[in-house]
């Protein structure tokens, strides 16, 4: 249960630095993100609101950028940070069940 209460407080602590980075530095990642396997696609725009949808389910989110990672906030479902990638697409950890969204639009 430590563990848990661990990773919820650095996890707390880096969305709150990623949201003060924020102002500072940023990409333009507005545009849809999709993986054809799963079906899943984010759509990013440009006033910080996001569109999920996986398996025929569309979630309003909102995102925030710092440097090199977008972190996805739907309300009810939790955070998610992913970093985009040289090639564009946006890939979760190592450990996360989010799949690798490749930029179409």
């Amino acid at each position: 249960m430590r563990l848990l209460d661990t990773r919820a407080t650095i996890a707390a602590a880096l969305l709150a630095g990623l949201t003060l980075a924020l102002s500072a530095c940023g990409k333009n990642v507005t545009g849809t993100y999709s993986d054809p396997r799963t079906g899943a696609t984010v759509e990013l725009k440009s006033n910080g609101d996001a569109a999920f949808n996986m398996m025929g389910i569309t979630s309003t989110c909102t995102y925030k950028t710092s440097g090199s990672q977008v972190t996805l906030t739907c309300p009810g479902q939790g955070s998610i940070t992913m970093t985009v990638q040289s090639d564009g697409s946006l890939a979760g950890d190592q450990n996360s069940p989010f799949p690798v969204l490749k930029k179409s639009k």
